[in-house]
């Protein structure tokens, strides 16, 4: 919480504009979308809905206002929503919270046993670079810092079970996940666009 409120304090850089979508897998949770404009984040949107279709269309009309970025959870049916976005030609990242870890941040004494414990640590590693300025909001403040590491004696860092951490909370923790997708988006574009130089450059 420390890091959290220290953020708040940190001034406005406004520059790349990315967007990161965790996606309801059921009417009792929300579809949320969280925005940062260079190192600032912007308050989120939600919506609760099972249509894909009205998320995917959702995305597309920020999109257009300049949220070029954009990751989504496509764990699940999250699937469907980077499917109609790449019909219309909107590029997106899709991330599933349990594929293997890119390995931005590892070193020999630490790895990650998949892309959801990368992307928190992502976002920790910020935070204590002290790069990003978090949104004042207390509900995603409960969320951001009730993630727990479970490391099952492993030599790769895991986080606990998403359910165990609904239960805690009592909810899912969507204004968290969505937040760690916008800027993991960044690493992201960042591997995006050195393929293409590859490509051009062959």
């Amino acid at each position: 919480m420390h890091q959290v409120h220290r953020s708040l304090e940190i001034q406005e850089e406004r520059g790349i504009k990315t967007m990161g979508i965790d996606i309801a897998r059921s009417g009792k949770d929300e579809t949320v979308f969280a925005f940062f404009d260079g190192n600032t984040q912007l308050p989120f949107y939600a919506m609760r809905t099972k249509d894909l279709l009205e998320i995917a269309e959702k995305a597309e009309s920020f999109y257009k206002q300049g949220w070029e970025i954009i990751s989504l959870d496509d764990t699940g049916v999250g699937g469907g929503v980077k499917d109609i976005l790449k019909s219309r030609a909107i590029p997106c990242h899709p991330v599933n919270f349990g594929s293997s870890a890119k390995g931005f941040l590892n070193t020999p004494y630490r790895q990650f046993a998949n892309a959801r414990a990368e992307m928190y640590f992502n976002l920790d590693d910020e935070l204590k670079r002290c790069h990003i300025k978090l949104l004042d909001d207390h509900k995603f403040h409960q969320e951001i810092t009730a993630v727990r590491i479970h490391s099952l004696g492993s030599e790769k860092y895991l986080l606990e079970d998403k359910n165990d951490l609904k239960k805690r909370l009592g909810r899912s923790p969507d204004r968290a996940d969505a937040t760690v997708l916008a800027r993991y988006g960044l690493k992201l574009e960042e591997i995006r666009k050195k393929q293409e130089s590859k490509v051009y450059l062959m």
